[in-house]
């Protein structure tokens, strides 16, 4: 068993001794760290467009929801001044 973990270790540290002399292997670590790095910004743009996307879809229901109060507050004051010069009128006749 002792004689396994050795020969693991000899094997282990053979392999990070070729590993930190090979150039070839030192550009494949520097592609991978770069393929991580990129590979992360991606995540990190996609989030934020997402993020964007749903505050633009929040700030348009919220846009419509203005509107329509507005809509309904104009209804309620063409009413409301359309009872008074109905009220003005009806008045006006009695009077005559």
């Amino acid at each position: 068993m002792a004689k396994l973990k050795i020969m693991d270790e000899r094997k282990r540290k053979e392999v990070e001794r070729i590993c930190s002399q090979s150039d070839e292997l030192k550009e494949l670590q520097k592609r991978i760290m770069a393929a991580y790095q990129n590979k992360e910004r991606a995540a990190q743009i996609t989030e934020k467009q997402y993020r964007q996307q749903v505050n633009l879809e929040q700030d348009t229901q919220i846009d419509k929801i203005m509107l329509r109060t507005k809509e309904i507050q104009d209804q309620i004051h063409r009413e409301s001044e359309e009872a008074r010069k109905q009220d003005r009128l009806s008045n006006k006749a009695n009077i005559q």
